[in-house]
């Protein structure tokens, strides 16, 4: 019917498309395996000014209540940090490609296609985990804000780690998580 009518036509061709691996870098993992909170509805929704208002623990993140959780903190210097609590590597890999082309200061919004990551782990259980790094993004879009000073260049993506500092994302991984993006 598409094709009478509105003259439609379409063809299959295959892409190359940029992607990694999420593998464990030697000397294994960094975080432990955890035991999921019992009874905890995943989909539950959470009401974030219990949460907010709850306090801070030792990590600097508000009291997350039990269950799956993913909670970012975002520095005006592309300052990224990101703790994952009770999640799989599945989980974690599912939005790991947009993370690192957004690191990299490539949106989608850009029209850059995010690589895709496949997880190679092997790693089966649930895990609470926090990911700093530089985000060049996040500078970008904290430049847009009121009174911020103008965005450096994040058209290209830090080779290295940011000077002041801050892992780039592959180095995060591999040094805070013991995995390794190939």
């Amino acid at each position: 019917l598409l094709i009478e009518r509105f003259h439609l036509a379409f063809h299959r061709e295959k892409r190359d498309c940029p992607g990694y691996e999420l593998v464990v870098d030697k000397g294994g993992p960094k975080f432990k395996e955890v035991t999921p909170a019992p009874n905890v509805d995943p989909n539950a929704p959470v009401d974030m000014r219990a949460m907010l208002g709850a306090g801070r623990g030792a990590d600097g993140f508000p009291n997350l209540p039990p269950g799956p959780q993913v909670m970012t903190q975002v520095g005006r210097g592309g300052q990224t940090r990101t703790k994952y609590q009770e999640r799989t590597m599945a989980q974690f890999v599912s939005n790991l490609g947009y993370l690192v082309g957004g690191s990299q200061g490539r949106s989608v919004l850009d029209g850059y296609l995010q690589p895709r990551v496949t997880d190679k782990t092997g790693l089966t259980g649930k895990y609470t985990f926090i990911l700093e790094y530089y985000d060049a993004g996040m500078t970008r879009l904290n430049a847009m804000l009121p009174g911020a000073s103008p965005a450096p260049d994040a058209q290209s993506p830090p080779a290295a780690d940011d000077p002041s500092g801050l892992p780039n994302i592959f180095t995060a991984i591999q040094k805070q998580l013991g995995l390794r993006l190939d």
